[in-house]
């Protein structure tokens, strides 16, 4: 990262406290805080409270526009927010996830009190993070609660902050669950007894449903209920991206799609992008239907066009059985991706019907394939990877130029009739192809999030 890279990242942390002290916000930063504000590692946690969030919210973004950053995306949940910003200065792409908290909850069940966090902040530079024992307790339940299992990188320094205030941490630890925990979660972590407060975990969450419940049933059944609200929005209002990449063998679509992933993955991490190939995959090949083991496709995609096509009550039967798993797939797949916040990039799909059956072995009507447009689910963009036929012709041989002439122009015609579709020239570099992608693609987004708040 260079000099001017970190002053994009730290002059807008370092406004961000400014802020906050001046309009009397209580926050602190949960972790990984050591280097801020002077270096950022593409995302902040903080804890806010309750009452203030609202108010955070608003400054966090007002601070922002100041510094030149985009908003993103927001995903909004009953406990806080995940908002990603991005800058694009002096022709350099820089992103940052910032994430405050009000709640720290598993499934709507509270697991660390937030207000007791805060009680406890210290201040650390020109900001707060938490006490020793409140960081700990955080570094510690977090990945177990969800996950089931303690980052490996944390250990050594939960054990430390442990030593440093035992009671803090303890205090934490037997608010949400009782001091018997408190007291075995203390003993574990001093003994390093990992694999223990692992295998722990199950226990511990039915710890936290009945305790929480007990505690205060009215309260715990409403958080659940809001918890069951903020999900059902997301699904019906995802914020995750579906994006589709068109054009003929060797104009790049897995190596852009990969590359794409690659550049966003500040903010869509590797559990949180997908690529698929051609469709969602519910449902599975026809050959495994008919007793073939193996994973495979039935079309060979390195070999296009090498058999002849079925019959025609053979090639409607494939299509009407592939065409399902565009739509049943969208739904039960990819829109589940979406509302979870994540990236899902196809190549080829339903699209490549239009502009090549005779690589999918079919022989139908191109009215009927065009037909079935109308209830093919709609990706967020679509990307047409354009490439001279001559140049398409030395990365792939497997066409004839007469064939890739032709493809191309069926794609540009394709092009102008599906909604959210851009061309891209990829007879250039793989850089500059990938990097217009990106762009293109959080403007998109950038669009998005303005209309959305």
């Amino acid at each position: 990262m260079t000099e001017q890279d970190r002053n994009y990242f730290e002059s807008f942390v370092q406004l961000l406290f400014d802020e906050l002290k001046r309009t009397g916000i209580e926050y602190c930063v949960e972790r990984n805080y050591e280097d801020l504000p002077y270096h950022v590692d593409n995302d902040v946690d903080i804890v806010v409270r309750e009452d203030q969030f609202s108010k955070f919210h608003d400054i966090l973004l007002k601070v922002a526009r100041l510094r030149g950053w985009s908003l993103i995306m927001n995903i909004k949940s009953c406990g806080g927010a995940r908002c990603y910003f991005g800058h694009f200065g002096s022709g350099q792409m820089h992103l940052l996830r910032i994430d405050p908290v009000h709640r720290l909850h598993w499934k709507g069940m509270d697991f660390i009190s937030a207000e007791h966090v805060l009680a406890d902040r210290v201040p650390h530079n020109a900001f707060y993070i938490p006490s020793a024992g409140a960081e700990a307790a955080i570094s510690l339940l977090l990945r177990l609660v969800y996950h089931g299992y303690v980052k490996e990188s944390y250990k050594e320094h939960i054990r430390n902050l442990v030593n440093t205030e035992p009671h803090v941490f303890s205090s934490i630890i037997s608010h949400k669950f009782g001091d018997k925990w408190a007291t075995e979660f203390l003993e574990r972590v001093n003994k390093s007894d990992w694999d223990g407060i692992q295998s722990s975990t199950s226990t511990l969450r039915r710890r936290l449903f009945f305790g929480n419940l007990c505690r205060r049933p009215i309260g715990q059944i409403l958080d659940w209920i809001r918890y069951m609200i903020n999900r059902m929005q997301r699904f019906f209002n995802p914020v995750g991206l579906f994006v589709v990449m068109l054009g003929p063998d060797g104009s790049g679509k897995s190596t852009v799609a990969n590359q794409l992933v690659l550049n966003l993955k500040p903010i869509f991490q590797t559990e949180r992008a997908k690529i698929l190939h051609w469709r969602p995959g519910l449902l599975p090949p026809i050959r495994r239907l008919f007793g073939h083991r193996n994973g495979k496709e039935d079309e060979d995609f390195t070999r296009p066009h090498q058999a002849k096509p079925y019959s025609r009550p053979v090639s409607l039967m494939r299509f009407l059985y592939y065409t399902m798993d565009f739509i049943l797939g969208y739904y039960s797949k990819v829109h589940f991706m979406k509302a979870k916040g994540m990236l899902v990039v196809i190549d080829r799909y339903y699209y490549d019907f239009l502009v090549d059956a005779y690589r999918y072995r079919l022989d139908l009507p191109d009215w009927f394939l065009r037909l079935f447009l109308k209830v093919i689910p709609r990706p967020d963009m679509v990307f047409y990877l354009h490439c001279n036929p001559e140049i398409l012709r030395e990365r792939k041989k497997e066409l004839s130029v007469e064939e890739l002439n032709r493809q191309v122009d069926e794609f540009q015609k394709l092009l102008h009739k599906l909604p959210n579709s851009i061309g891209v020239d990829a007879n250039r570099s793989l850089y500059e192809v990938v990097n217009e992608v990106t762009r293109t693609l959080l403007d998109s987004a950038i669009r998005r999030a303005e209309r959305s708040r």
